[in-house]
């Protein structure tokens, strides 16, 4: 597969990762400080399940940090993962989030961890003032991040990593 079209892979990814947690969210929560229970049960847990392709696919409701998500590439403090797919035999993982801070707050964490982790824009990078995207190599790696405004929910961001590591 060329690297334009697992640049595109991952990046679709990414983007329906995004709609789908967005879709889901009523903007409803008890407080403040608490986003929305997920629908229908509060439980959380994981999944594992076979792909088309005969790889592995586990889809994670847990509030964890993924250990195929590198140590070079941040999340947040205080931040509440929302949702996680990893496929182990792709290398690959994405992981949804929110948390409550600032998106220029967000935003730099990002910026500045892209900048001393190596990694190069292979799409233009977009920043406005309700969202920002990424979309980078370095070595065998993907990376694409992409953090939005919250609007439902003053003070909240929403964001996606998606992650590939070929190594």
């Amino acid at each position: 597969m060329s690297s334009s079209v697992k640049v595109k892979t991952t990046v679709a990814i990414a983007a329906l990762t995004l709609l789908l947690i967005a879709g889901g969210c009523s903007g409803e929560s008890a407080d403040e400080t608490t986003p929305p229970a997920p629908t229908p049960t509060n439980e959380q847990g994981s999944i594992t399940f076979e792909t088309p392709a005969g790889g592995e696919m586990t889809a994670s409701s847990e509030n964890k940090r993924s250990e195929m998500l590198h140590e070079d590439i941040p999340l947040p403090d205080q931040v509440i993962i929302s949702a996680t797919m990893e496929q182990p035999d792709q290398g690959a993982v994405t992981i949804s989030f929110d948390v409550k801070q600032p998106l220029e707050e967000v935003i730099q964490l990002y910026k500045d961890a892209i900048t001393t982790s190596g990694f190069t824009e292979t799409m233009p990078t977009t920043q406005e003032e309700d969202h920002f995207w990424f979309s980078g190599t370095r070595d065998n790696e993907q990376l694409v991040v992409i953090l939005n405004k919250n609007f439902d929910q003053d003070g909240w961001v929403y964001g996606s990593i998606a992650y590939t590591n070929k190594g």
